[in-house]
């Protein structure tokens, strides 16, 4: 059941890229969000497609692995975390006033 570290790395990278795909996808989405007609629609829709996809990608990246799968979503949540920093910072930015 030891993973090798390459695959343990593999998966780390592979869970930032999935990282990067799934909030680049949910930006898009929240930018376009008010030209659509049927908002609701499409943030639900949306939704159940993003993770519906990112479940599988977690399964074929684990190949039944428990490391695999934890380092992958140590991957994602990484994204995560360095993504919200990224945009806290910009918005700080936008709002200073001197």
């Amino acid at each position: 059941m030891a993973a090798e570290p390459w695959h343990l790395a593999a998966a780390f990278m592979a869970g930032i890229g999935l990282g990067a795909v799934y909030l680049w996808a949910l930006w898009v989405l929240v930018r376009r969000l008010p030209l659509t007609r049927y908002g609701g629609l499409w943030l639900v829709g949306s939704a159940f497609l993003r993770i519906g996809l990112l479940l599988a990608a977690f399964y074929l990246v684990a190949n039944g692995n428990p490391l695999n799968l934890l380092a992958c979503l140590l991957g994602f949540v990484a994204t995560r975390f360095a993504a919200t920093r990224w945009v806290s910072k910009d918005a700080d930015k936008r709002h200073i006033t001197s």
